[in-house]
């Protein structure tokens, strides 16, 4: 992991030492690879792209995904738990651009999620199995920052907060319950690789 840090350290200040000013225009596109964390709490990996209107508005579109599986065993048995997430996202962006290479920004974005979370015990008097699928759509304010590196690789930060609005359907072996809750989201954050072409 510190070999890993230490090579974009010498990526990120090579490509500031010869710098060259950089400015986004109407028709610029970049394929986007994000990182960030789901409503399950775990690591999501996304893949989309972004397109600016002008040089100060940009659409951005995500398909995200996650996949974990967490085994435990303790004094009673063994339990696993199996989380699979699946969102989509379209997002508008306002870029104030404050200097050759940082472009803070703010926007909106919707999302439609899927998600899947099973829960398998199984102890010396018995196994037990539940099962929690639901969906989530939300409407988020964003704030962010992209920085370009060079004219064809940028990297952007930025958080979500919004309205969500969750169905999620509960099975075990006592039987079906389904919920619905309204709420607010505050999103841990996202980190992404934009390259543009």
């Amino acid at each position: 992991m510190k070999l890993y840090l230490c090579v974009l350290g010498i990526l990120v200040l090579t490509s500031t030492a010869i710098a060259e000013e950089v400015t986004r225009k109407e028709g610029d596109k970049s394929l986007n690879f994000s990182l960030s964390r789901s409503e399950l709490q775990v690591y999501k990996f996304g893949f989309g792209g972004k397109y600016w209107t002008s040089s100060d508005v940009a659409y951005s579109g995500s398909l995200d995904v996650a996949d974990d599986e967490v085994n435990t065993t303790g004094p009673y048995g063994l339990s696993t738990m199996d989380d699979s997430y699946y969102a989509l996202s379209l997002a508008r962006e306002k870029h104030f651009q404050t200097s050759s290479r940082l472009s803070p920004y703010i926007g909106g974005e919707l999302k439609c999620s899927i998600f899947q979370s099973e829960n398998t015990f199984e102890y010396a008097f018995g196994d037990s199995k539940s099962r929690n699928t639901g969906r989530q759509y939300s409407v988020s304010a964003l704030a962010g920052a992209e920085y370009a590196l060079n004219k064809n690789v940028s990297l952007s930060g930025e958080y979500a907060f919004g309205f969500n609005y969750r169905v999620s359907k509960y099975h075990n072996t006592l039987g079906d319950q389904t919920t619905r809750s309204k709420g607010f989201d505050l999103s841990v954050g996202r980190l992404t690789l934009l390259l543009y072409f």
